[in-house]
């Protein structure tokens, strides 16, 4: 599959980054990501877990069918040869196929520096662009990750409800905050 989208930025806080959609030579960049932020036990499902790299290939296997059948975006984000930080739109299916699930992740050391402001705006960009019926996006979000709820806020989701512990996060059960946005383009309707 070739690269549909390419292109290159400068972050709010002066980061220059490529994003990217994603590549099947991404498989070890992607696999180093993902068990990086499982060990650091971030804000993400995946916690503290290694993934293998034959889980993480059947994983890009499945995001490139998707986005060649126009049913997901995802845009990894690059400082040079590294993945930073990556976005992702899916597309739900049956009675809720007009609506996609938002998903992100941003490596530690370039937290703060605009990357998943970026990143957000891009994938939303992209999933307006080139998902079929696209009129709303979702997303769920630890209870007690104010960065993140503030950022989504500022892109302009909102809140529409909290499952109380519905996450664990470390030992302990936060809040899932459920925030949706409108798609702007209501022509995909």
């Amino acid at each position: 599959m070739s690269v549909e989208f390419i292109t290159t930025a400068t972050t709010s806080k002066g980061l220059h980054v490529t994003l990217r959609d994603p590549q099947a030579g991404d498989l070890d960049a992607m696999w180093t990501f993902i068990n990086t932020l499982s060990r650091e036990r971030t804000y993400l499902f995946i916690q503290d877990v290694e993934i293998s790299l034959e889980y993480e290939q059947e994983y890009l296997d499945r995001v490139l069918k998707e986005v060649a059948e126009h049913k997901g975006v995802q845009i990894n984000a690059f400082s040079g040869s590294t993945l930073i930080g990556n976005a992702s739109i899916t597309l739900e299916g049956g009675a809720a196929n007009h609506t996609g699930s938002l998903g992100i992740a941003v490596a530690a050391p370039y937290r703060g520096q605009g990357v998943g402001e970026l990143l957000m705006q891009t994938v939303y960009d992209q999933a307006v662009a080139r998902l079929p019926g696209l009129s709303m996006v979702t997303l769920s979000v630890f209870g007690n990750n104010p960065i993140a709820i503030n950022l989504y806020r500022k892109m302009g989701y909102i809140e529409y409800g909290r499952l109380p512990d519905g996450f664990r996060h470390r030992e302990q059960f936060v809040d899932r905050v459920e925030m949706y946005k409108v798609v702007a383009q209501t022509t995909n309707r």
